[in-house]
Formats: C-alpha cells, structure tokens, sequence
C-alpha cells in the first residue's frame, strides 16, 4: 500500500476527496458483484445486492476495526474515507454492476 503515495496525485489522505485513485477497482467491484448474484441465481435482485454489497463494504472498511485492519496492511497514515468518499466509492460499485447489466 505504501507504494501508491509515490503516485503524484495521491496525499496521504487522498480519501478525504470525492474521487480517488481506488475509484476504478469500486466499478471492477461492482461488476464483480452482479456477476456473481446473477450466476447465484439472482437475477431480479442483483443489482439491488450490488449496492448493498458495495454500501456494506464501506461501512466495514471505515469502522474502527476496518480502519486498524488497513493501517494494519501497510497504510499507517488511513484515517478512514470521508462521507463523501464512501458516497462515491458506492456509486461507483453500483456503475459496475449497471454496466454489466446491459452487457448481460
């Protein structure tokens, strides 16, 4: 994870920002989630699970333990994402999912 403060348009506290560097692996999330209810056989509900998969991740990833289990793997300086950002970051799981729905 330290490695990706060497990029220049990354802080430290990049998740503070709507939009961050981890916006395109929340699309590839998404697409990763509908796939998976569809071959589930949920159809009907996928895209429903997709978001709430998403919003679930979030809400794990910025608790108190999310936040110490990603300083923990190398992010010392994570403060957890802003509200914002975790808004984003769930929009952009549903916008994989959505894409992949048209594909399908």
């Amino acid at each position: 994870m330290r490695f990706v403060y060497k990029l220049p348009w990354i802080t430290p506290y990049h998740s503070q920002t709507p939009v961050d560097a981890w916006i395109v692996t929340h699309v590839i999330w998404g697409v990763v989630y509908y796939l998976v209810l569809r071959w589930l056989g949920f159809a009907d509900l996928a895209m429903i699970g997709t978001i709430a998969i998403g919003a679930g991740f979030e809400l794990v990833e910025n608790c108190r333990a999310g936040i110490a289990v990603v300083r923990w793997l190398g992010d010392g300086r994570f403060r957890g994402d802003s509200v914002l950002n975790a808004a984003v970051d769930i929009v952009a799981v549903a916008a994989g999912g959505w894409g992949c729905s048209f594909v399908l």
